[in-house]
């Protein structure tokens, strides 16, 4: 029988390297500080490892498709990035609108979070939703158009994004969530015709917006949903509205008229304080409630007709106000007589 010489050869100095590799493991092992340096570098694997997959984009049979979790390099994209592209010394993000042959529904959480690479965006009509913090916290942004596919913008979605002077809203979109817009510089938005709420803060501290018109879609207008815009100088609001909720309009410094719509039932604590330029309030039959520091430091407010329907006034609702007229069920109170036109609607109770 004949023997294969050089493969036992072979086999025995594999045999004989493995051993030594053995021996220098057993030997480096021996040694506290090798073991952990090793232990470290298993767990900074793991974590590496923990990242990437939270970095991947995910299905979501809710949203049925792909949501964007967080921005990283899809493969097969240019620049190991989403698609760039340069234009007139712009630079365009294109979010892709299929992941792996899936479609993308849904952009998750802070998944562009802090992202300074590019100056618009756009996001495709497979998106149906954006969500918290998703574009939060850039300085680079100045453009950004949501396709008619998307419902629902949800909290803090562009919080934070004072380069934004652009943003195009089209049909389509239901709710804009809490903090949505806070702090961006755009000069006028338009809001669309299907849109139902306006979350709290979501437009709060637009320092450069200048108008705004509230569709009749709209029902639900969150507190201070407009507070500190100090450019905002025209308002139409929403005929369905129910309530002026707390600091809606709060430090509007150039708002010079106000039409409250009919269906308001209560006007919120500090609604329209400091809104300096306004002159003249009528508020309409059916208001219950003027909570405290309602036109609190309307500094040129000069005339305010309040319904018989008022039965709960905050002491402050008029204070600052110091040359205001206050008409009440025929009776006209001067701003030394504020005190008894509080308790003549009041009673006895007391915010």
């Amino acid at each position: 029988m004949a023997y294969d010489y050089s493969t036992m050869t072979s086999q025995n100095q594999n045999s004989r390297n493995e051993n030594k590799v053995m021996a220098f493991l057993k030997k480096f092992m021996s040694k506290k500080r090798n073991k952990a340096i090793v232990i470290i570098l298993v767990i900074l694997i793991i974590i590496l490892s923990f990242s990437e997959r939270l970095y991947k984009p995910r299905y979501s049979p809710a949203l049925k498709g792909m949501v964007i979790t967080r921005y990283k390099a899809y493969e097969g994209s240019p620049r190991r990035s989403p698609l760039f592209y340069d234009y007139f010394e712009q630079r365009t993000m294109i979010i892709p609108s299929y992941i792996n042959g899936i479609k993308v529904t849904g952009i998750g959480d802070a998944a562009y979070f802090n992202v300074e690479e590019a100056t618009d965006i756009i996001i495709p009509d497979s998106v149906t939703y954006i969500g918290k913090e998703a574009f939060a916290h850039s300085h680079t942004w100045k453009r950004v158009e949501i396709p008619a596919s998307v419902k629902v913008i949800d909290q803090g979605a562009f919080w934070c994004v004072p380069s934004i002077e652009n943003v195009i809203l089209h049909d389509g979109l239901e709710v804009i969530g809490m903090d949505a817009f806070f702090g961006c510089s755009f000069t006028r938005i338009k809001i669309p015709d299907t849109v139902t709420c306006i979350g709290d803060d979501a437009f709060s501290y637009c320092s450069y917006l200048t108008e705004v018109s509230i569709p009749d879609s709209v029902t639900y207008l969150g507190a201070g949903a407009f507070s500190g815009c100090s450019d905002l100088e025209k308002v139409e609001l929403s005929k369905n509205l129910t309530a002026i909720q707390n600091y809606t309009f709060d430090g509007c410094k150039k708002i010079e008229e106000i039409t409250i719509p009919d269906g308001v039932t209560s006007i919120g604590r500090s609604a329209f304080a400091y809104c300096e330029a306004l002159t003249e309030v009528v508020v309409p039959d059916g208001v219950t409630c003027i909570g405290n520091k309602a036109f609190y430091h309307c500094s040129k407010l000069r005339k305010v007709t309040l319904p018989d329907s008022v039965t709960l006034i905050g002491r402050d609702a008029f204070s600052q106000c110091g040359r205001v007229i206050v008409t009440y069920k025929g009776k006209e109170y001067g701003f030394s007589k504020l005190g008894d036109l509080y308790d003549e609607i009041n009673g006895t109770q007391d915010e």
